[in-house]
């Protein structure tokens, strides 16, 4: 109380002096309220005394309020906008288009003896060979699964698989064709009911006979099938890359056509190519087509809070504006940094290019990045409303509240950033990248967004910022923002 009285009681000359808060109160009660407060400065210990007056010479020389002057002054605040949003406009394509990951070696210690054994094995035999696809085929019904449709279908089939890119028919097998030879039926059905003396003395039906009972699956419970027919790809490239997210992808649409166009086949199924285990890929699939709904619930949910609890339209708005920056920095500096190998001049490994980014990461760092950035906005806010309310204007409110929150956001923020960057040097790739999405993201929008673009952007909107809201003076009396601004327009002094 001592410290608004105290203002009023100071002239309206000088740096960020603030102006009466309604000419029929200040009036009648400055020299009793002056007086007031000078008895109590008097008897006040010195550090006290400092902080009740809030004197100009304290403002003048807080850096923080005299960039914030500079950076809502016209037309600097609209170049300062501009700047931010054409230095964040690069990232955005890095940001949206980015290959995702689920390989096994982006969650291994990248230097222990296991990995470098897995590394070593995947590069002389293939990644098939740990991680295959498997391919499930039904026989249509009234189609035996040992007949010259069916098998003239599976045949036709691994030829459009082999077909795909990286793809060759050495590397699919199953009962009509192994490693590009055909099997003909009629000896696949005279090895699958040899006896075992016949079986014995020729070489060849034991090889047929071991892939008719590795690739031949009992019936359907249904009894619509005499039996299911199993094929199974190897790729050379790694299934859980982007690579193999591509083939995947293309694969099942391909079978899809097939299944849908063949007389003989009913159905057809895939599965495995991942550690993960069968379903893996399209489980990571499904939860990257749910990620923009995470990011939409996430945005509707702050601007719902933040408009209902500051009373206003412009300000959530304002707040995804600036927190999209930050998102689009955070994850355009990550894509760039190991996708594109950005940082590969450095030889660290905790920035060095991989195949991808790993798949659970960006919807981690959103969430965080978000929250992030909206507990820094709300330290910010929260002042500039407290001083809106004591009766400076919107500009004013703004300057006084960076040089009252500037330095402890920033160490927060710094603070964050060095907890993050330990995981720079971690030796696992996943935790190296989440580590540039947080740290980029709360370096931005604490030394960028926090002191340049949300001043800016508060006083290019003025008090419209707050409306719909009601201003409530020290005195109590309750204004509508377009009364406030009206009054304003005969006294200028109220909206400094």
């Amino acid at each position: 109380a001592a410290h608004g009285l105290t203002l009023e009681a100071e002239s309206n000359a000088g740096v960020g002096q603030p102006r009466p808060r309604d000419a029929t109160v200040g009036e009648s009660r400055q020299g009793t309220d002056a007086q007031h407060a000078k008895e109590e400065s008097a008897t006040a210990p010195p550090m006290v005394r400092r902080r009740m007056t809030s004197s100009d010479e304290e403002l003048s020389a807080s850096g923080w309020y005299l960039l914030t002057r500079l950076v809502t002054r016209w037309p600097i605040n609209i170049l300062v906008t501009l700047a931010v949003v054409l230095f964040t406009l690069p990232f955005l394509q890095p940001a949206t288009d980015f290959p995702v990951s689920g390989s096994i070696s982006l969650a291994l210690d990248r230097f222990h003896p296991t990995t470098k054994a897995l590394q070593q094995l995947n590069h002389d035999f293939g990644f098939g060979v740990l991680t295959p696809f498997d391919i499930y085929v039904v026989p249509a019904n009234g189609t035996a699964l040992l007949s010259f449709e069916f098998f003239s279908e599976t045949q036709s089939l691994v030829k459009k698989l082999s077909e795909l890119p990286s793809t060759s028919c050495t590397d699919i097998t199953g009962i009509s064709i192994a490693k590009c030879q055909e099997l003909p039926l009629n000896l696949v059905t005279f090895c699958a009911s040899a006896g075992p003396a016949l079986l014995a003395n020729t070489a060849i039906c034991t090889g047929v006979r071991y892939i008719y009972e590795s690739f031949v699956l009992p019936p359907p419970p249904d009894g619509r099938a005499d039996g299911v027919a199993k094929f199974i790809v190897q790729p050379q490239f790694d299934p859980n890359a982007p690579e193999g997210f591509d083939w995947y992808k293309r694969a099942r649409t391909l079978l899809e056509h097939h299944a849908r166009d063949s007389s003989a086949i009913a159905e057809i199924y895939i599965s495995g190519g991942s550690m993960g285990g069968p379903g893996a890929n399209d489980s990571i699939e499904h939860s990257l087509a749910t990620f923009p709904a995470t990011m939409v619930t996430t945005v509707v949910a702050m601007l719902i809070f933040v408009g209902v609890v500051f009373q206003s339209l412009l300000i959530p708005l304002r707040a995804v504006l600036t927190i999209s920056l930050s998102i689009t920095f955070s994850f355009g500096l990550t894509s760039l940094v190991y996708t594109r190998g950005a940082l590969d001049w450095l030889g660290f490994w905790g920035l060095s290019r991989e195949d991808g980014i790993m798949y659970v990461n960006p919807e981690l760092a959103f969430v965080i990045v978000c929250g992030l950035a909206v507990d820094y906005d709300m330290f910010l806010l929260v002042r500039v409303r407290e001083f809106w309310h004591q009766g400076y204007g919107t500009r004013e409110a703004v300057c006084r509240a960076v040089h009252k929150t500037g330095n402890a956001i920033n160490f927060a923020g710094a603070i964050m950033a060095i907890a993050f960057g330990g995981l720079f040097f971690s030796t696992t790739a996943t935790l190296n990248q989440f580590a540039c999405y947080l740290v980029a993201g709360t370096v931005y929008d604490t030394f960028v967004i926090r002191p340049f673009m949300v001043p800016a952007l508060f006083s290019l909107t003025g008090e419209a910022t707050w409306w719909p809201g009601v201003w409530t003076s020290s005195s109590g009396e309750r204004l509508a923002i377009t009364e406030r601004i009206q009054r304003g327009r005969s006294n200028p002094q109220l909206l400094l």
